[in-house]
């Protein structure tokens, strides 16, 4: 007897992935309506079982502070540790991220509506790098990653391709020079 093939012609029709994902989905789809309405009967019919059983296992894994929670899981703590230890590529990307995150919160000074209007006056809404008009953006002058603040001397509008193009550098690593000026 000859054993059936799928449409792909390499594995019997019962085993090839494809062929069961596309099988899976099809049978979800005709099932999906009364599978649905059996969960929400369900719930409705075990509402006040489900919320004392929420309560009760919310007041066993409450913590109050971050310690008491190490405390109580140091061993969970531990192997989540060893993990990110063995795979460090897996949380490598995230490093640049959060490092960028870090320098935004210890910039100082805060910017209102009315200091950007009042800085986009004082350079005449233009792009204090090529002058452009466009799509302006808030630029710091010194980024906020080499130390820069979010204080009024530090701020300039600039088009969103020349903030792209300066990314992290200072004016004079950009222009060449230790200055810019309204144009």
């Amino acid at each position: 007897m000859r054993a059936i093939t799928c449409p792909h012609g390499i594995k019997p029709k019962t085993k090839c992935k494809q062929c069961l994902k596309i099988q899976k989905a099809a049978s979800y789809q005709r099932t999906k309506d009364h599978v649905l309405a059996h969960m929400q009967e369900y719930r409705q019919q075990n509402l006040a079982e489900r919320q004392a059983y929420d309560r009760c296992h919310y007041q066993e894994t409450k913590f109050t502070t971050r310690k008491e929670y190490l405390e109580k899981n140091r061993e969970r703590e531990r192997a989540r540790d060893r993990k990110r230890q063995q795979k460090p590529e897996r949380i490598a990307w995230r490093r640049p991220y959060n490092r960028m995150q870090n320098h935004k919160r210890r910039a100082l000074g805060e910017i209102t509506v009315k200091t950007w209007n009042s800085i986009l006056k004082s350079y005449k809404h233009k792009c204090v790098y090529c002058g452009s008009k466009e799509n302006l953006e808030l630029e710091h002058l010194l980024p906020v990653s080499k130390g820069g603040t979010n204080a009024r001397k530090n701020l300039a509008p600039a088009c969103s391709t020349c903030n792209r193009k300066k990314g992290n550098k200072t004016v004079y690593e950009f222009t060449g020079r230790n200055y810019v000026t309204a144009t």
